[in-house]
């Protein structure tokens, strides 16, 4: 199955807009083709520490402080869309981390461009 970023930041916004602190995704094995593609984009989301998964069988999802973060910069259409652009010129296929870094490297420039020294 191939990471697809679009997804990623949909489920992100999407997490961030429910006014539960813990999503419950459930996660069961007759779950369909398009549930299991969701899931496994949880578990990406996951394994980068931008969400915890928690549950006697997994499912229960919160965001993590870097979560946030990470959500700042995919709601600006901008930035979201330079950070993919830096990135895979980069790397043709970057992982999230990386997604992330670039976020913060651009917005530091940004800060930096502002007059707002940085270290």
């Amino acid at each position: 199955m191939r990471r697809d970023e679009e997804l990623l930041r949909k489920l992100m916004l999407e997490i961030e807009a429910d006014p539960e602190p813990v999503v419950i995704y459930d996660n069961t094995r007759d779950m369909d083709d398009e549930d299991r593609r969701v899931y496994y984009h949880l578990r990406l989301l996951a394994d980068a520490r931008f969400l915890e998964e928690s549950g006697k069988f997994g499912g229960a999802f919160r965001i993590t402080n870097d979560g946030h973060d990470f959500i700042g910069m995919m709601k600006d259409d901008g930035l979201w869309s330079s950070m993919k652009s830096k990135a895979g010129a980069a790397l043709p296929r970057y992982g999230l981390r990386l997604l992330f870094e670039v976020g913060n490297g651009l917005l530091r420039q940004k800060l930096r461009d502002m007059g707002i020294p940085l270290e």
